[in-house]
């Protein structure tokens, strides 16, 4: 069976429409123990502070940028594309093998070398996963090892300092872009560990500030209140007085936090590379931005309603998907994507189980 195969390149333009944060690559503890979850960041040395030595090597003071991890936003369309492919299933009332659904939503994480045979040629392992079986590994199953590959870089904001140092060619006539400490922002919370006052509808307390140094005094300040109340509650209850006022105990230091976010209304750009696709999976990319559109949110804390966000991505061609809060259009896909309606029509739920149908060298042994 013949294909055509597609590489090309998609720019992506996001917008947050609420404010973003993310699971942090590290937590670091602020001077009184709160936990504070920062954002990722890009370091750049920008053209205004940067000197060149006589070794010609640029030296300068390091400019940090927040960025949205694309490991993010990759699991985000991951989820969406196994989703539209499951709900074909759950509509027919088939039951997907659980192992099958797990790993279609966490990623492949196997080593192809550990699993396959010498035997499986490259050619059986892109038909089984662009073609007749699970397109959707050929494109997020990067344990597979496969010729085929999407990648996507890291969100970057459209601030001064990225655009000063050369990184957005494709807005650099844009003036008065921020700079990267104005589009940051930061949300105090206090965990509530005591079930039953979770039960009885106490609500997570929050509080919002500009910069880190005003969420640290406001934390400071929570922290004061509540064991203010705490020591009322322990006096009333030792004159065998009833306590009236707030039903809180006091607050630790892990009891307290601070999350750093990307605020509302700016913008980010980022790249992502089909190398070697079928139609198919390219149409089942489209069809998960669709699914994407009922509820475009990336990143943590949705609880506060956080990670809501705009998207277009386009291609040198003109080809052009775009993804609102609740919206979704697409100009240049219909054949992908009836190539992906096709292959969804015909494919059986057996045929997901990627791993289970490709043969291994303990298969091979049995078979002498």
């Amino acid at each position: 069976m013949t294909m055509d195969r597609q590489t090309f390149a998609l720019k992506g333009f996001v917008k947050t429409l609420t404010p973003l944060s993310q699971n942090p690559y590290t937590n670091r503890s602020t001077p009184n123990g709160e936990n504070h979850q920062r954002m990722g960041r890009l370091k750049i040395v920008t053209p205004d502070n940067a000197v060149e030595n006589s070794d010609g090597v640029i030296r300068g003071m390091v400019t940090e940028v927040p960025v949205f991890s694309a490991n993010g936003m990759r699991g985000m369309l991951r989820r969406a594309c196994a989703e539209v492919i499951l709900d074909k299933f759950l509509a027919e009332g088939v039951k997907a093998p659980v192992h099958v659904v797990q790993w279609m939503f966490a990623g492949a994480a196997r080593n192809a070398k550990e699993t396959l045979s010498k035997a499986a040629l490259p050619a059986l392992i892109q038909d089984e996963t662009m073609i007749s079986g699970n397109i959707h590994a050929g494109l997020f199953g990067g344990g597979l090892g496969l010729p085929s590959a999407f990648k996507i870089e890291d969100l970057v904001p459209c601030v001064d300092e990225v655009n000063t140092a050369g990184l957005l060619e494709d807005i650099s006539t844009i003036a008065d872009l921020p700079k990267a400490w104005e589009i940051l922002g930061f949300r105090g919370w206090v965990r509530v560990d005591d079930l039953s006052r979770r039960d009885s509808g106490h609500k997570l307390r929050f509080f919002d500030a500009s910069d880190l140094e005003e969420a640290l005094a406001l934390a400071e300040e929570e922290r004061k209140k509540r064991n203010r109340a705490n020591k009322s509650k322990a006096k009333a209850k030792s004159d065998g007085e009833t306590y009236v006022g707030e039903d809180d105990l006091g607050v630790a230091a892990g009891q307290l936090g601070i999350v750093e976010y990307i605020a509302p209304g700016v913008s980010m750009v980022f790249r992502a590379f089909f190398d070697h696709v079928a139609p198919a999976q390219v149409g089942l990319f489209i069809k998960g931005l669709e699914r994407f559109g009922d509820d475009p949110r990336i990143g943590s804390n949705a609880r506060w309603g956080f990670g809501r966000v705009s998207l277009m991505l386009e291609d040198d061609l003109g080809r052009r998907v775009s993804v609102g809060d609740g919206s979704f259009t697409q100009d240049g896909f219909d054949a992908e994507i009836e190539a992906f309606e096709n292959w969804l029509g015909q494919v059986d739920v057996d045929r997901l189980d990627t791993m289970a149908i490709l043969p291994t060298d303990k298969k091979e042994k049995e078979s002498k």
